[in-house]
């Protein structure tokens, strides 16, 4: 019998942030490329325990006087070629404490403003500049919502100009082929949350708050959602929403 990690995704090593920074190699159609003017995704390697790897996706978006990059991993290089066509990079959003990533490397690179939410300020070994809270207004024109119940400091954006929503681990819309192995193993015993869902109950810090906290998503304007695991919802995100949070 295989020992299967307990829901990788939350397993993610919070050090990758700060060893080496290997680049991960996309296919053309994880490679970066915009949804929406302004807003871009790209999907690669990320670490989780042990040796394993998973897919991942990070988001950047573009604004007059910022270009923020949201739970970056390392880009390849082609992608940072694209990546510098857009602009130089000026600030890191750290959405949760899973997703660290490889901020280190763009810090290093751009002299990025690191920004996360001020609950993670003893979790995160990474130094961070800024620190937000709930509903505030961020570089490129995003507002913080504070996801309490799910992971600690947990934090979705709002990019209401464009009505985008852009999660990390709250939100999931995994599809056959978003899964690896790790993925793969886990699947047949229900660990793994399959199409738009929210991140599995077994993991959330508080229920009972993980659900006002989805509830409370349904106030905002959006119709777009966009998240690290899956495919995004690129119409309908929010009808689609309320009806997964009414199974909740």
């Amino acid at each position: 019998m295989i020992a299967l990690p307990a829901f990788p995704i939350v397993q993610v090593q919070q050090s990758i942030g700060q060893g080496e920074h290997k680049p991960m190699g996309n296919s053309d159609k994880d490679a970066l490329r915009e949804y929406v003017p302004g807003i871009y995704r790209a999907v690669g390697r990320v670490q989780l325990a042990g040796p394993f790897t998973t897919r991942g996706a990070m988001h950047v978006v573009r604004a007059e006087d910022a270009l923020v990059l949201i739970d970056p991993f390392r880009l390849s290089s082609e992608d940072l070629e694209k990546l510098e066509a857009i602009g130089r990079p000026t600030h890191v959003i750290i959405c949760g404490p899973t997703h660290v990533r490889h901020t280190a490397f763009y810090r290093d690179r751009y002299g990025v403003r690191v920004m996360t939410n001020r609950k993670l300020l003893s979790k995160i070994e990474i130094g961070i500049d800024a620190f937000f809270e709930e509903d505030e207004m961020l570089p490129g024109g995003l507002k913080t919502i504070e996801m309490s119940g799910t992971f600690l400091g947990e934090t979705a954006l709002l990019h209401e100009a464009d009505g985008v929503l852009i999660m990390g681990d709250p939100i999931f819309n995994l599809q056959d082929e978003d899964l690896d192995l790790p993925m793969k193993l886990a699947k047949p015993f229900g660990q793994i949350p399959m199409g738009l869902s929210t991140m599995p109950k077994f993991v959330m810090a508080d229920k009972a708050l993980a659900a006002e906290s989805y509830r409370k998503l349904l106030d905002y304007p959006f119709d777009k959602i966009f998240m690290s695991h899956g495919q995004p919802v690129l119409s309908d995100g929010k009808e689609k929403l309320r009806t997964l949070v009414a199974s909740l």
